[in-house]
């Protein structure tokens, strides 16, 4: 999910702006993931995901983003909140690997 941002250095975006897409896209990936277990359907997540982007791109039309190393490890660290919420979901989701075995 992450590695497409990476194309962004040959764009001429600024290197901490594209290793903070690169690490916050792969922390969204995996929320996204874990929604799509939980969910059973990718229509939900490719929705939300479709909703980012346009709230993203519309914010900053006509602006160059060169974030400081704060800006940048800030974005970076911004789905870490989604990420708590979907590792509980996905906790409640799956049941644990004891049980799974006994029922065999």
């Amino acid at each position: 999910f992450s590695l497409p941002h990476a194309l962004n250095l040959f764009a001429g975006h600024a290197e901490a702006r594209v290793i903070s897409q690169l690490v916050w896209s792969f922390l969204l990936g995996a929320v996204f993931a874990c929604l799509r277990i939980v969910g059973r359907s990718i229509w939900p997540v490719a929705a939300l995901h479709g909703m980012m982007n346009a709230f993203v791109h519309v914010n900053r039309l006509g602006v160059d983003v060169q974030p400081s190393m704060l800006g940048a490890v800030a974005l970076a660290c911004a789905p870490l909140p989604l990420c708590l919420y979907a590792a509980i979901l996905l906790q409640k989701e799956l049941p644990p690997r004891a049980s799974q075995q006994a029922n065999r």
